[in-house]
């Protein structure tokens, strides 16, 4: 039979009762589901709750009959318990749940969080900032010890590139924006405003460079300087 039951000893008879009804509905699906009898007895029960977590670790089914008002165990608490208190006993609705999660084309159950999954996380994670750490110390060790670093001759190549777009390209651009005199200075934000937003960032840059006295390569000699 496709189906196994989780319960406490207290409910051995309801358990029994049950095996002997889906033995007799002779269910025979591919697919094997674990029926949790969920009692107060049966939720702190360590067999009852490791059999639940096996079940979901192993991708299996789990159908919870809820046979008091004790909340699910956490690992299944997201499913939709059959409801068996106040000596209910709905066996077609258990036969149907059953027949459903055992047939060729039942859903995958959803991953959830078992004891063993944590524990199978956590261990990854100590081993991912073990090798994080060791990588760390290694390019610690290298920079400062070994004195390795970037190729100088790579930085150079890049560096001028950069400065030879920037004089080439960027710098005849904002030449004519960048202003010259009180006036000019005390219109700026509204220059800055009329520009394409791609160029304002390098205007900006520019003009606070000069005002600081860190001057940009110029196209054209400037006979006054920013103030």
């Amino acid at each position: 039979m496709p189906v196994n039951l989780a319960f406490h000893d207290t409910d051995a008879v309801l358990a029994e009762k049950l095996a002997a009804d889906l033995s007799a509905a002779k269910i025979s699906g591919p697919g094997t589901v674990l029926v949790a009898l969920i009692s107060t007895a049966s939720a702190g029960n360590p067999d009852v709750l490791r059999q639940i977590d096996e079940a979901a670790d192993s991708g299996q089914h789990v159908i919870p009959l809820r046979l008091d008002d004790t909340p699910l165990p956490r690992v299944i608490n997201h499913l939709d318990a059959l409801d068996l208190r106040d000596g209910a006993y709905p066996f077609d609705a258990i036969k149907k749940r059953v027949t459903e999660l055992t047939a060729p084309n039942a859903p995958r159950p959803l991953t959830t969080h078992t004891a063993s999954l944590r524990q199978s996380n956590r261990r990854a994670a100590i081993v991912v900032a073990l090798i994080a750490v060791a990588v760390f110390a290694v390019g610690l060790y290298g920079v400062g010890v070994l004195g390795i670093h970037a190729p100088q001759d790579e930085f150079d190549a890049i560096e001028t590139q950069r400065v030879n777009q920037r004089n080439t390209l960027i710098a005849p651009t904002l030449e004519p924006l960048i202003p010259v005199g009180q006036f000019a200075v005390s219109q700026f934000e509204l220059t800055v405003s009329a520009v394409p937003t791609r160029l304002r960032e390098f205007l900006i840059g520019t003009v606070t460079a000069t005002a600081q006295g860190t001057y940009i390569p110029s196209p054209t000699p400037r006979a006054t300087a920013t103030p």
